[in-house]
């Protein structure tokens, strides 16, 4: 398992990042708006991450922790949700 605690992701390319099973608590992916997630999230952890802006469009999301995530404008056009 990976870990980010409080990371700030600024103007990240994490398109072919894979974060399954990884810890993201307070992560920070506003700063970088053009943030696509189309590798893995499943299992991953994003309690109280900042997800505004970010795309999730394609990313798979099952059994991912969201509680308390922001997801203000974030693009979640065909995701595949599973236990979320």
């Amino acid at each position: 398992m990976c870990g980010a605690w409080e990371a700030i992701f600024c103007s990240a390319s994490l398109q072919h990042v894979n974060f399954n099973d990884a810890l993201l608590t307070g992560a920070d992916f506003s700063a970088a708006p053009s943030t696509q997630f189309a590798a893995d999230l499943s299992y991953a952890t994003l309690i109280n991450a900042d997800l505004r802006w970010v795309n999730l469009s394609g990313a798979a999301l099952i059994e991912v922790n969201l509680t308390g995530a922001k997801l203000y404008e974030t693009n979640c056009d065909d995701i595949q949700l599973k236990d979320v």
